[in-house]
């Protein structure tokens, strides 16, 4: 779900969050004493199913709680997920970042709008290599 390796900042944060992500991404962190409603990370790379994203630089994500949703965006705001909690949101941006490749950055300019085009730009500026594992 959450990529193997990236860095989480936070003003705070609860030991039940800590232990979440400790378990998915085989890292630890020392203990927090509560949980904000925003987080920023950083990952290096990006993986859904079977594909491995590997970014030119790392890729800043916001992710946040509004309104008991919580969302994942990145630092551009290109690519904006949402979940019921903080794994899920980051997996949605995970699983949609991947849809978005397959179904707009290798499309032809020419079937796609104006927005759908600066989408693409985003993602091929943001991806350096795309393999299957």
């Amino acid at each position: 779900m959450f990529p193997s390796n990236f860095t989480f900042a936070t003003e705070s944060s609860s030991s039940g969050l800590v232990s979440l992500i400790e378990q998915m991404c085989e890292v630890s962190f020392p203990p927090i004493s509560h949980c904000p409603q925003r987080f920023i990370i950083t990952i290096p790379e990006v993986k859904f199913d079977d594909k491995v994203f590997e970014l030119h630089a790392p890729l800043t994500l916001d992710l946040y709680n509004e309104d008991g949703v919580w969302n994942c965006q990145d630092e551009a705001g290109m690519i904006q997920s949402f979940g019921d909690s903080q794994a899920c949101a980051v997996h949605s941006f995970c699983e949609d970042f991947a849809v978005l490749w397959a179904h707009i950055a290798e499309a032809p300019d020419s079937d796609l709008t104006p927005d759908a085009q600066r989408l693409k730009s985003f993602l091929r500026s943001v991806v350096k290599a795309v393999r299957t594992e």
